[in-house]
Protein backbone atom coordinates (compact mmCIF):
# COMPACT_ATOMS: atom_id res chain seq x y z
CA UNK A 1 0.00 0.00 0.00
CA UNK A 2 1.25 3.55 -0.56
CA UNK A 3 1.47 5.62 2.11
CA UNK A 4 1.85 10.20 2.74
CA UNK A 5 3.06 11.05 5.56
CA UNK A 6 2.55 14.46 7.23
CA UNK A 7 3.90 16.51 10.31
CA UNK A 8 2.15 19.25 11.75
CA UNK A 9 4.22 20.76 14.31
CA UNK A 10 2.20 23.91 15.68
CA UNK A 11 1.27 26.37 12.44
CA UNK A 12 3.95 24.25 10.04
CA UNK A 13 2.92 21.73 8.05
CA UNK A 14 5.98 19.00 6.60
CA UNK A 15 5.79 16.23 3.76
CA UNK A 16 7.58 13.62 5.39
CA UNK A 17 10.19 11.22 2.92
CA UNK A 18 10.82 9.02 5.65
CA UNK A 19 10.20 8.56 9.27
CA UNK A 20 11.01 5.74 12.19
CA UNK A 21 10.63 5.53 15.84
CA UNK A 22 11.71 2.78 18.48
CA UNK A 23 11.35 1.46 21.98
CA UNK A 24 13.62 -0.71 23.57
CA UNK A 25 13.81 -2.52 26.76
CA UNK A 26 16.96 -3.66 29.14
CA UNK A 27 17.08 -7.48 29.54
CA UNK A 28 18.49 -9.15 32.57
CA UNK A 29 20.96 -12.22 32.23
CA UNK A 30 18.07 -14.57 31.76
CA UNK A 31 16.60 -12.36 28.45
CA UNK A 32 13.41 -11.30 31.22
CA UNK A 33 12.75 -7.52 29.85
CA UNK A 34 13.90 -5.15 32.99
CA UNK A 35 11.81 -1.83 33.59
CA UNK A 36 10.18 0.08 31.04
CA UNK A 37 10.84 1.22 27.52
CA UNK A 38 12.95 3.88 27.01
CA UNK A 39 14.42 5.38 23.49
CA UNK A 40 11.24 6.68 22.07
CA UNK A 41 13.19 8.53 19.42
CA UNK A 42 11.21 9.88 16.26
CA UNK A 43 13.92 10.09 13.33
CA UNK A 44 12.43 11.88 10.45
CA UNK A 45 13.34 13.22 7.05
CA UNK A 46 12.21 15.90 4.50
CA UNK A 47 13.30 18.09 2.36
CA UNK A 48 15.31 21.02 3.37
CA UNK A 49 12.91 24.52 3.35
CA UNK A 50 13.98 28.63 3.98
CA UNK A 51 12.20 28.01 7.52
CA UNK A 52 14.85 28.45 10.31
CA UNK A 53 12.68 27.02 12.95
CA UNK A 54 13.96 23.36 12.87
CA UNK A 55 17.31 24.93 14.08
CA UNK A 56 16.38 27.14 16.56
CA UNK A 57 13.72 24.10 18.35
CA UNK A 58 17.31 22.23 18.09
CA UNK A 59 19.23 24.14 20.13
CA UNK A 60 16.78 25.71 22.38
CA UNK A 61 17.52 23.74 25.62
CA UNK A 62 13.54 24.08 27.27
CA UNK A 63 11.88 24.42 23.77
CA UNK A 64 8.69 22.20 23.52
CA UNK A 65 6.49 21.67 21.06
CA UNK A 66 3.41 19.80 20.44
CA UNK A 67 4.04 17.39 17.63
CA UNK A 68 1.06 15.64 15.02
CA UNK A 69 2.48 12.71 12.17
CA UNK A 70 -0.27 11.59 10.27
CA UNK A 71 0.37 8.81 7.87
CA UNK A 72 -2.80 7.77 5.07
CA UNK A 73 -2.87 6.20 1.87
CA UNK A 74 -2.27 8.48 -0.71
CA UNK A 75 -5.56 6.24 -2.62
CA UNK A 76 -7.69 7.73 0.43
CA UNK A 77 -9.63 4.44 0.75
CA UNK A 78 -9.06 3.58 4.47
CA UNK A 79 -8.33 5.16 7.41
CA UNK A 80 -5.06 7.61 8.48
CA UNK A 81 -2.81 6.30 11.47
CA UNK A 82 -2.12 9.38 13.72
CA UNK A 83 0.57 9.67 16.08
CA UNK A 84 0.28 12.60 18.62
CA UNK A 85 3.56 14.14 20.00
CA UNK A 86 3.95 16.47 23.89
CA UNK A 87 6.14 18.50 25.17
CA UNK A 88 8.55 18.09 22.29
CA UNK A 89 12.04 18.56 22.10
CA UNK A 90 14.48 18.47 19.20
CA UNK A 91 17.67 16.65 20.11
CA UNK A 92 19.10 16.42 16.79
CA UNK A 93 19.06 18.66 13.55
CA UNK A 94 20.82 17.61 10.73
CA UNK A 95 21.06 19.30 6.62
CA UNK A 96 22.31 17.06 4.28
CA UNK A 97 23.62 17.84 0.39
CA UNK A 98 24.38 15.77 -2.27
CA UNK A 99 25.02 17.88 -5.66
CA UNK A 100 26.16 14.52 -7.55
CA UNK A 101 22.66 13.16 -7.64
CA UNK A 102 20.95 15.99 -8.04
CA UNK A 103 18.57 15.71 -5.08
CA UNK A 104 17.43 18.45 -3.26
CA UNK A 105 18.63 19.09 0.42
CA UNK A 106 17.47 17.35 3.07
CA UNK A 107 16.77 18.15 6.67
CA UNK A 108 16.66 15.01 9.74
CA UNK A 109 15.69 16.24 12.82
CA UNK A 110 15.51 13.60 15.54
CA UNK A 111 12.41 14.27 18.54
CA UNK A 112 11.76 12.94 21.53
CA UNK A 113 8.15 13.49 23.21
CA UNK A 114 6.87 13.07 26.51
CA UNK A 115 3.57 11.78 25.98
CA UNK A 116 3.39 9.90 22.67
CA UNK A 117 -0.55 8.74 21.20
CA UNK A 118 -0.91 6.38 18.64
CA UNK A 119 -4.53 6.40 17.05
CA UNK A 120 -5.75 8.40 20.23
CA UNK A 121 -4.17 5.53 22.74
CA UNK A 122 -1.66 6.92 25.50
CA UNK A 123 1.63 4.93 24.48
CA UNK A 124 3.96 6.25 27.13
CA UNK A 125 4.21 9.24 29.40
CA UNK A 126 7.73 10.53 30.85
CA UNK A 127 8.04 11.60 33.71
CA UNK A 128 9.22 15.22 33.08
CA UNK A 129 6.07 16.15 30.82
CA UNK A 130 4.83 19.36 31.08
CA UNK A 131 1.48 19.08 29.53
CA UNK A 132 -1.48 17.49 31.76
CA UNK A 133 -4.03 15.87 29.68
CA UNK A 134 -5.56 14.20 32.75
CA UNK A 135 -7.64 18.37 32.10
CA UNK A 136 -8.10 17.71 28.21
CA UNK A 137 -7.23 14.88 26.22
CA UNK A 138 -8.88 16.08 23.20
CA UNK A 139 -6.49 15.68 20.03
CA UNK A 140 -4.73 18.42 19.21
CA UNK A 141 -6.29 20.20 16.13
CA UNK A 142 -4.84 21.06 12.74
CA UNK A 143 -5.06 24.86 12.67
CA UNK A 144 -4.26 27.50 10.28
CA UNK A 145 -1.23 29.59 11.04
CA UNK A 146 -3.56 32.45 11.08
CA UNK A 147 -5.93 31.26 13.64
CA UNK A 148 -3.79 31.53 16.36
CA UNK A 149 -3.31 35.45 16.35
CA UNK A 150 -4.09 37.34 19.41
CA UNK A 151 -4.56 40.89 19.14
CA UNK A 152 -6.53 43.61 20.39
CA UNK A 153 -6.14 46.92 21.63
CA UNK A 154 -5.49 48.21 24.71
CA UNK A 155 -4.64 50.89 27.23
CA UNK A 156 -1.38 50.43 28.74
CA UNK A 157 -1.98 53.25 31.14
CA UNK A 158 -4.86 52.28 32.40
CA UNK A 159 -6.30 49.92 35.30
CA UNK A 160 -5.88 45.66 35.13
CA UNK A 161 -9.33 44.60 35.22
CA UNK A 162 -10.34 41.64 36.82
CA UNK A 163 -10.79 38.24 35.20
CA UNK A 164 -14.09 38.20 35.99
CA UNK A 165 -14.85 41.01 34.34
CA UNK A 166 -12.55 40.51 30.99
CA UNK A 167 -14.59 37.03 30.48
CA UNK A 168 -17.79 39.35 30.93
CA UNK A 169 -17.39 42.06 28.58
CA UNK A 170 -16.10 39.63 26.07
CA UNK A 171 -19.82 37.61 26.74
CA UNK A 172 -21.25 40.82 26.56
CA UNK A 173 -19.33 41.65 23.26
CA UNK A 174 -17.98 45.11 24.43
CA UNK A 175 -14.39 43.83 24.21
CA UNK A 176 -12.55 45.11 21.08
CA UNK A 177 -10.47 43.00 19.21
CA UNK A 178 -9.45 44.35 16.11
CA UNK A 179 -6.13 45.90 14.92
CA UNK A 180 -6.78 49.99 13.99
CA UNK A 181 -3.54 49.85 11.64
CA UNK A 182 -1.90 52.77 12.68
CA UNK A 183 1.22 51.35 12.78
CA UNK A 184 1.99 51.50 16.15
CA UNK A 185 2.64 47.94 17.28
CA UNK A 186 2.94 46.04 20.93
CA UNK A 187 4.54 42.67 20.77
CA UNK A 188 4.21 40.40 23.75
CA UNK A 189 5.84 36.93 24.23
CA UNK A 190 6.16 36.39 27.41
CA UNK A 191 3.36 33.80 28.81
CA UNK A 192 3.06 35.72 31.95
CA UNK A 193 2.41 38.69 30.31
CA UNK A 194 -0.82 37.20 27.86
CA UNK A 195 -3.43 38.03 30.76
CA UNK A 196 -3.19 41.38 30.51
CA UNK A 197 -2.63 42.20 26.77
CA UNK A 198 -6.23 40.26 26.52
CA UNK A 199 -7.70 42.47 29.18
CA UNK A 200 -6.41 45.80 27.11
CA UNK A 201 -9.25 47.36 25.62
CA UNK A 202 -9.00 51.36 25.65
CA UNK A 203 -6.09 52.25 23.78
CA UNK A 204 -6.60 53.92 20.43
CA UNK A 205 -3.12 54.06 19.40
CA UNK A 206 -1.68 51.02 19.75
CA UNK A 207 -2.37 47.45 18.13
CA UNK A 208 -1.01 44.25 19.84
CA UNK A 209 0.32 40.64 18.88
CA UNK A 210 1.09 37.63 21.03
CA UNK A 211 3.90 35.56 20.63
CA UNK A 212 5.40 32.65 22.34
CA UNK A 213 8.94 32.54 20.03
CA UNK A 214 10.46 35.55 18.69
CA UNK A 215 10.23 33.50 15.18
CA UNK A 216 6.64 33.33 15.67
CA UNK A 217 6.93 37.53 16.13
CA UNK A 218 7.97 38.03 13.32
CA UNK A 219 5.34 35.96 11.55
CA UNK A 220 2.31 37.39 13.04
CA UNK A 221 3.77 40.73 12.24
CA UNK A 222 3.95 40.11 8.67
CA UNK A 223 0.24 39.26 8.91
CA UNK A 224 -0.37 42.04 10.74
CA UNK A 225 1.15 44.51 7.96
CA UNK A 226 -0.82 42.09 5.02
CA UNK A 227 -3.97 42.55 7.23
CA UNK A 228 -4.08 45.97 8.06
CA UNK A 229 -2.72 47.20 4.43
CA UNK A 230 0.35 48.32 5.46
CA UNK A 231 3.73 48.22 4.34
CA UNK A 232 6.01 49.26 7.14
CA UNK A 233 5.63 49.67 10.74
CA UNK A 234 5.90 53.12 12.76
CA UNK A 235 6.84 52.44 15.87
CA UNK A 236 7.55 48.85 17.19
CA UNK A 237 7.74 47.89 20.96
CA UNK A 238 9.31 44.25 22.20
CA UNK A 239 8.06 43.44 25.01
CA UNK A 240 9.35 40.52 27.43
CA UNK A 241 10.62 39.16 30.71
CA UNK A 242 14.43 39.74 31.26
CA UNK A 243 14.49 35.96 32.95
CA UNK A 244 15.41 32.74 31.29
CA UNK A 245 15.52 31.64 27.79
CA UNK A 246 12.54 34.61 27.18
CA UNK A 247 15.11 37.76 28.25
CA UNK A 248 16.10 40.86 26.08
CA UNK A 249 19.60 40.47 27.47
CA UNK A 250 19.68 37.42 25.10
CA UNK A 251 17.51 38.29 22.02
CA UNK A 252 19.01 41.08 21.66
CA UNK A 253 22.06 41.08 22.75
CA UNK A 254 23.43 37.19 22.80
CA UNK A 255 23.79 36.88 26.09
CA UNK A 256 21.79 36.97 29.36
CA UNK A 257 22.11 38.93 31.93
CA UNK A 258 24.56 41.71 30.05
CA UNK A 259 25.77 43.82 32.61
CA UNK A 260 26.19 41.46 35.10
CA UNK A 261 28.83 39.23 36.88
CA UNK A 262 30.90 37.63 33.73
CA UNK A 263 28.87 39.47 31.01
CA UNK A 264 31.52 42.89 31.02
CA UNK A 265 33.99 40.37 29.20
CA UNK A 266 31.19 38.93 26.28
CA UNK A 267 29.89 41.98 25.34
CA UNK A 268 33.31 44.10 25.04
CA UNK A 269 33.27 42.08 21.39
CA UNK A 270 31.55 44.58 18.81
CA UNK A 271 32.02 41.95 15.72
CA UNK A 272 28.69 40.89 15.06
CA UNK A 273 29.57 38.01 12.63
CA UNK A 274 31.58 36.88 15.55
CA UNK A 275 28.84 37.09 17.93
CA UNK A 276 26.80 34.75 15.48
CA UNK A 277 29.47 32.23 15.68
CA UNK A 278 29.62 32.54 19.37
CA UNK A 279 25.71 31.82 20.22
CA UNK A 280 25.56 29.17 17.88
CA UNK A 281 26.36 26.65 21.42
CA UNK A 282 23.94 28.92 23.02
CA UNK A 283 19.69 28.23 23.35
CA UNK A 284 18.76 29.49 20.01
CA UNK A 285 20.44 32.79 20.02
CA UNK A 286 21.50 32.95 17.03
CA UNK A 287 17.84 32.77 15.58
CA UNK A 288 17.28 35.62 18.06
CA UNK A 289 19.74 37.69 16.40
CA UNK A 290 18.21 36.90 12.99
CA UNK A 291 14.50 37.42 14.24
CA UNK A 292 15.30 40.92 15.66
CA UNK A 293 17.18 41.86 12.63
CA UNK A 294 13.97 40.67 11.01
CA UNK A 295 11.51 42.59 12.79
CA UNK A 296 13.49 45.53 12.08
CA UNK A 297 13.35 45.56 8.11
CA UNK A 298 9.71 45.61 9.10
CA UNK A 299 10.12 49.00 10.60
CA UNK A 300 10.27 52.04 8.11
CA UNK A 301 12.76 54.25 7.50
CA UNK A 302 12.50 57.37 10.60
CA UNK A 303 10.68 54.75 12.67
CA UNK A 304 11.21 53.81 16.20
CA UNK A 305 12.15 50.60 17.94
CA UNK A 306 11.85 49.75 21.83
CA UNK A 307 13.54 46.69 23.45
CA UNK A 308 11.83 46.01 26.92
CA UNK A 309 11.71 43.98 29.95
CA UNK A 310 14.05 43.78 32.81
CA UNK A 311 18.14 42.95 31.51
CA UNK A 312 16.76 43.63 28.24
CA UNK A 313 19.42 45.67 26.23
CA UNK A 314 21.25 46.37 29.60
CA UNK A 315 24.45 48.84 29.02
CA UNK A 316 27.09 48.73 31.16
CA UNK A 317 29.40 52.25 31.48
CA UNK A 318 32.64 49.90 31.64
CA UNK A 319 31.93 49.27 27.83
CA UNK A 320 29.48 46.76 27.77
CA UNK A 321 27.05 48.56 25.41
CA UNK A 322 29.23 47.48 22.54
CA UNK A 323 27.43 44.08 21.51
CA UNK A 324 24.12 46.33 21.13
CA UNK A 325 26.07 48.98 19.19
CA UNK A 326 27.46 46.92 16.72
CA UNK A 327 23.81 45.08 16.19
CA UNK A 328 22.19 48.21 15.51
CA UNK A 329 24.69 48.94 13.47
CA UNK A 330 23.49 46.42 11.11
CA UNK A 331 21.76 47.81 7.72
CA UNK A 332 18.30 46.23 9.76
CA UNK A 333 18.47 49.53 12.05
CA UNK A 334 19.80 52.20 9.76
CA UNK A 335 17.73 54.96 9.44
CA UNK A 336 15.70 54.22 12.61
CA UNK A 337 15.73 55.09 16.39
CA UNK A 338 16.45 52.09 19.10
CA UNK A 339 15.96 52.46 22.43
CA UNK A 340 16.84 49.60 24.98
CA UNK A 341 15.61 48.47 28.42
CA UNK A 342 18.23 49.80 30.95
CA UNK A 343 15.64 48.58 34.03
CA UNK A 344 17.29 45.49 35.62
CA UNK A 345 14.12 45.12 38.21
CA UNK A 346 12.63 42.20 38.75
CA UNK A 347 9.44 42.89 40.51
CA UNK A 348 5.94 41.85 39.57
CA UNK A 349 5.38 44.99 38.06
CA UNK A 350 6.54 43.44 34.96
CA UNK A 351 2.75 41.83 34.33
CA UNK A 352 1.23 45.36 34.53
CA UNK A 353 3.07 45.51 30.93
CA UNK A 354 3.92 48.81 29.72
CA UNK A 355 1.28 50.80 31.96
CA UNK A 356 3.62 52.24 34.62
CA UNK A 357 1.95 55.53 35.95
CA UNK A 358 5.39 58.21 35.52
CA UNK A 359 2.89 60.94 37.01
CA UNK A 360 3.15 59.88 40.51
CA UNK A 361 6.16 58.52 42.88
CA UNK A 362 7.46 55.04 41.52
CA UNK A 363 10.18 52.74 42.83
CA UNK A 364 10.96 51.87 39.34
CA UNK A 365 13.77 53.11 37.73
CA UNK A 366 12.61 53.10 33.94
CA UNK A 367 15.85 54.26 32.01
CA UNK A 368 16.93 53.64 27.95
CA UNK A 369 20.16 53.59 26.32
CA UNK A 370 19.09 54.65 22.85
CA UNK A 371 21.01 54.29 19.88
CA UNK A 372 20.49 56.25 16.34
CA UNK A 373 22.37 54.63 13.68
CA UNK A 374 24.46 52.44 15.78
CA UNK A 375 26.03 55.60 17.53
CA UNK A 376 24.65 55.49 21.66
CA UNK A 377 23.32 58.12 23.10
CA UNK A 378 24.24 59.06 26.55
CA UNK A 379 23.30 61.61 28.54
CA UNK A 380 24.16 62.45 32.01
CA UNK A 381 20.28 60.71 32.65
CA UNK A 382 19.01 58.69 29.96
CA UNK A 383 16.22 59.49 28.14
CA UNK A 384 12.57 57.34 29.30
CA UNK A 385 9.44 57.37 27.29
CA UNK A 386 5.82 57.39 27.96
CA UNK A 387 3.37 54.70 25.95
CA UNK A 388 0.01 57.72 25.77
CA UNK A 389 -3.38 55.92 24.87
CA UNK A 390 -5.16 59.18 23.56
CA UNK A 391 -3.91 61.92 21.38
CA UNK A 392 -1.89 62.54 18.02
CA UNK A 393 1.21 61.06 19.53
CA UNK A 394 1.86 57.37 20.07
CA UNK A 395 4.41 58.41 23.01
CA UNK A 396 6.45 61.19 24.38
CA UNK A 397 9.87 61.32 25.77
CA UNK A 398 10.53 61.77 29.02
CA UNK A 399 14.03 63.46 29.94
CA UNK A 400 15.31 61.92 33.02
CA UNK A 401 16.93 65.68 34.13
CA UNK A 402 13.81 67.71 34.09
CA UNK A 403 11.49 65.48 35.95
CA UNK A 404 11.38 64.37 39.80
CA UNK A 405 13.83 61.98 40.94
CA UNK A 406 11.15 59.40 42.60
CA UNK A 407 9.91 59.24 38.76
CA UNK A 408 12.23 57.93 36.60
CA UNK A 409 16.37 57.85 36.77
CA UNK A 410 19.01 56.31 35.29
CA UNK A 411 20.54 53.40 36.76
CA UNK A 412 23.92 54.89 37.63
Amino acid sequence: MSLIAKMYVEDKEVTILDFKFRFTRSVDEHGKPMGKPNGTIFDITFETTSDQSFFAWSVGMDMVKKVKIVVSPVTQDSKSRVFELYDVHCVFFKNHFNGVNGEPMMTQIKLSPAILYDGGYKILEHYWKETDLSVKTEPTPLTDPYDNLTAGAGNVLGPVVEDSEAEKKEEEGTTQNKWRGKGHLIIGYDTELKRNFDKAVDNVNWDFILANTLEEAVEKTKAYLTETGLSKLTTLVLRSHGSGASALAVVTFGYPNASLSGGARLLNSDAVEKMKKDVLTHSGRLMAVLSIQDLAKMVKTGGTIFFTGCGGGTFNPRGGGSLGQSLTSLPEFKGKTVWMNHDNSAKAYHQKLLETNLTKPSSLNKGFMKFIDGKPYVPKYSVGFLLKSTGPRPFVYLDATKIPNNVIRHNR
